[in-house]
């Protein structure tokens, strides 16, 4: 039994309601008090938005606050449009980087297997989902990757 002003239980009883629903208990909380929730999101658009963290908020005067799977928008001037202006802007950033992208990259024939099989190339394959397969064609040997357009950058490195 919760007690309390009656504000504080229906506050509760909403942020209860919300993690039994599956969704994070400093989401709810953050939903409730007016921030703009993004779930779900991939480990590569995280990590980009972790290194333009600073970038955003300057640009879009607001505060936001990332964590392994979602972010929270909270707009600095307290106006929801705020908010929803920079999770605009969050999309359009991470459009390019979540574009599913399949690219060639040419090498010699005797690197493959050794380029396949070092641990950065299993690490990306196994934290991003990106396959890498030897391809060969009229101009040599190469690397099919497809992936994430940010983690195929990534793995062209």
């Amino acid at each position: 039994r919760v007690s309390g002003p009656r504000a504080q239980v229906l506050r509760c009883k909403d942020a209860i309601e919300g993690v039994l629903m599956g969704y994070e208990p400093a989401d709810v909380l953050a939903e409730m008090d007016g921030a703009i929730i993004v779930r779900n999101m991939d480990g590569t658009s995280i990590g980009m938005l972790s290194r333009e963290k600073e970038n955003i908020e300057q640009k879009c005067n607001i505060t936001l606050e990332v964590d392994s799977r979602s972010i929270r928008i909270w707009a600095k001037d307290d106006n929801r449009d705020t908010a929803i202006a920079a999770r605009d802007h969050i999309d359009e950033m991470l459009a390019d980087v979540t574009t599913v992208e399949t690219i060639l990259v040419r090498v010699p024939g005797q690197k493959v297997a050794e380029i396949l099989n070092s641990t950065s190339m299993r690490q990306l394959q196994d934290s991003s989902g990106m396959t890498a397969n030897v391809a060969k064609d009229d101009q040599g040997t190469a690397i099919r990757l497809t992936g994430l357009n940010g983690v195929i950058n990534e793995a062209k490195e």
